[in-house]
């Protein structure tokens, strides 16, 4: 029997999603518009259009659902697509938190928009790290999740570790997580340039505290399928570890251009044929 899709009907205006919440909500009123707010403060809509269920995905440390505007225009998956906002956070506020409690704030959102599984998450950079944990809450709390799709995404540095490396490797995982770590708060640096200091300054320090997030974060396997698309930007390495975190299938697909790159034009063209093709 076919899956029937939730919806989430949507006016993005200053963070507000307005609308009903599911099919059934829209079948009961038989047509008549019930709108109420529901305030969000990191959920924004992407892609609207499309009747199967909605992917959701988690930007990069100190990015915006901006990120995602090329993607969402070249996906052709009859899906919606979501995106996450984490720059409003204060930066006294992110120097403490955890990967879970990240998570654990976003899934609020998003099971507002979307009550019950099956769901498909996607992570890009650190975002990837928060999605993998928001999938392992959704499946302790027993709903489905059809896939993760990581973008470039590390693997959490506590897996890392623990992992079976050959002497000096480690060296070379901390070596390549700190080069990535520079490289993100670089990138941001350059696209914030134009900002009043203050605001940079507010900005890059809430990049560097997401990012430290994933030092600290525990893993555990999860059901859900994994599809890791890396570009050749970094080593293997820093990849390693994702296949053994999933009880189900693990996939690596290649991706041209780099981090920053990879879900712009022309590159996004490549990713979005391979998700169309695992979504239908």
């Amino acid at each position: 029997m076919e899956k029937k899709p939730t919806e989430c009907y949507s006016e993005f205006s200053k963070g507000v999603i307005i609308g009903p919440t599911s099919l059934a909500d829209t079948i009961q009123h038989r047509g008549k518009e019930k709108r109420e707010k529901v305030e969000n403060r990191y959920l924004a809509p992407v892609a609207e259009t499309g009747e199967k269920e909605p992917i959701f995905i988690v930007p990069s440390a100190g990015a915006t659902f901006f990120s995602f505007l090329a993607l969402g225009k070249a996906l052709k998956a009859n899906r919606p697509l979501y995106s996450f906002s984490l720059t409003e956070l204060k930066v006294t506020d992110s120097e403490n938190s955890t990967v879970q409690e990240i998570a654990s704030t976003l899934l609020k959102e998003l099971r507002d928009c979307q009550p019950k599984g099956p769901y498909f998450l996607g992570g890009h950079c650190w975002g990837g790290v928060v999605a993998f944990e928001m999938a392992s809450q959704l499946e302790a709390d027993g709903q489905t999740v059809g896939g993760l799709f990581l973008f470039e995404s590390f693997v959490p540095i506590i897996q890392g570790s623990i992992s079976n490396y050959k002497t000096g490797q480690m060296d070379e995982f901390q070596e390549d997580m700190t080069r990535i770590v520079e490289e993100t708060l670089d990138e941001a640096r350059a696209k914030l340039a134009k900002l009043p200091k203050v605001h940079i300054d507010r900005l890059v320090a809430l990049t560097d505290n997401q990012m430290k997030t994933s030092n600290t974060y525990e893993t555990s396997p999860i059901q859900a399928p994994i599809h890791l698309f890396k570009t050749d930007l970094h080593t293997d390495l820093v990849f390693e570890g994702w296949e053994a975190l999933t009880h189900s299938s693990f996939a690596k697909h290649r991706a041209s251009g780099e981090t920053h790159t990879m879900l712009n034009e022309p590159h996004v063209q490549e990713i979005c044929r391979t998700l169309e093709a695992l979504l239908i």
